[in-house]
């Protein structure tokens, strides 16, 4: 029996960064920093949002919400800047005459 080596990956385009990765080392790290601001920003996004509802429910304090409220823009502004910074990947990819149409 052989032992089966389960890939670690989360990203569905993970195929396009190891493409990448040997073609063109600057779109990969656009690639590679951009998924992680993504995945950061869409988890804080998620709880942050329930944590909002929570403490305007509760009646909490104007500083905490205000608190909630900026972490909630900074964390929409890491989840879009993930997603600029991954378009700009494939953009560069293009450029540089890769079909990326395969990995889409």
């Amino acid at each position: 029996m052989t032992a089966h080596k389960k890939s670690s990956a989360s990203s569905s385009d993970r195929a396009f960064y190891e493409a990448i990765k040997r073609k063109n080392p600057r779109a990969s790290s656009f690639w590679l920093t951009g998924n992680n601001l993504y995945h950061a920003g869409l988890t804080l996004v998620m709880l942050l949002l329930p944590c909002i509802f929570f403490a305007y429910t509760k009646e909490a304090s104007v500083t905490l919400m205000a608190w909630l409220a900026a972490g909630l823009v900074a964390s929409f502004v890491m989840l879009f800047g993930g997603i600029f910074l991954k378009r700009e990947s494939y953009k560069i990819a293009m450029k540089d005459g890769m079909d990326i149409t395969k990995y889409l």
